[in-house]
């Protein structure tokens, strides 16, 4: 990363953006998701966990606006999965594109999630 990027991805914190829907709950994440932030999606998923009724069969999350995700951000995605997992409940990523969607193909991580190139294809695919 040069250093105007990096500068960049700091100043940019992490925005979390809720939508519960029919079939699915959307996290959509705004920014950055690295160790300074991580701690927002969890709380989030953590918000998503503890609903008790009616439970959404799924959860995605949509990656189409964050800009920079380190290996700590990784890491907190892939902790969610296993908790949805665990709970019986799917865990979809959305929109990845740029350095974000490189990430996920050179660590290996898509191939552990199920990805979509939209969060409607996402909802569409849950949905069923």
């Amino acid at each position: 990363m040069q250093p105007q990027d990096q500068s960049e991805a700091l100043e940019r914190p992490l925005r979390v953006v809720m939508r519960p829907g029919r079939e699915t709950v959307v996290i959509g994440l705004q920014g950055v998701l690295d160790v300074s932030t991580k701690q927002l999606l969890t709380g989030q998923l953590d918000e998503v966990m503890a609903q008790t009724s009616p439970h959404p069969p799924g959860l995605i999350i949509d990656l189409s606006q964050l800009t920079f995700c380190d290996s700590s951000g990784l890491s907190a995605l892939v902790v969610a999965r296993e908790r949805l997992e665990a709970a019986g409940r799917p865990l979809a990523l959305a929109g990845a594109r740029g350095r974000v969607k490189r990430l996920l193909h050179r660590t290996g991580v898509e191939a552990v999630f199920h990805c979509y190139a939209t969060a409607a294809d996402a909802e569409s695919a849950l949905g069923r």
